[in-house]
């Protein structure tokens, strides 16, 4: 990945810790919604689902915290986790697009 795509995810992340602390009310997320980012979390690098465990876990209990394996149900998930995953998804998917169509 290229320096540009790791910074402007940086920024992203930044940028939706400032949005959950400004609006802490997300809309329900629709059931095509839900399907849609489930499939593109299942596209994701290891690396990338590392954070995706860590968005995850950031409101769950410390006990489950700290298993091997974790369990996701997306109708289960807040919707303020919910829309984190999707717009971290969405920076992911846009940093891709970007370091695939820079010529070195």
């Amino acid at each position: 990945m290229h320096v540009c795509s790791v910074l402007s995810l940086c920024l992203v992340e930044y940028m939706l810790t400032k949005v959950y602390i400004l609006t802490p009310i997300y809309r329900s997320m629709t059931l095509a919604e839900k399907q849609q980012l489930q499939s593109s979390i299942q596209k994701l690098s290891a690396r990338n689902l590392d954070r995706v465990v860590e968005l995850i876990c950031r409101n769950r209990p410390v006990a489950e915290r700290s298993c091997d394996k974790i369990f996701v149900d997306l109708e289960t998930e807040d919707n303020a986790t919910l829309w984190r995953l999707h717009y971290y998804v969405e920076a992911v998917e846009k940093a891709k697009t970007l370091s695939c169509g820079r010529v070195d």
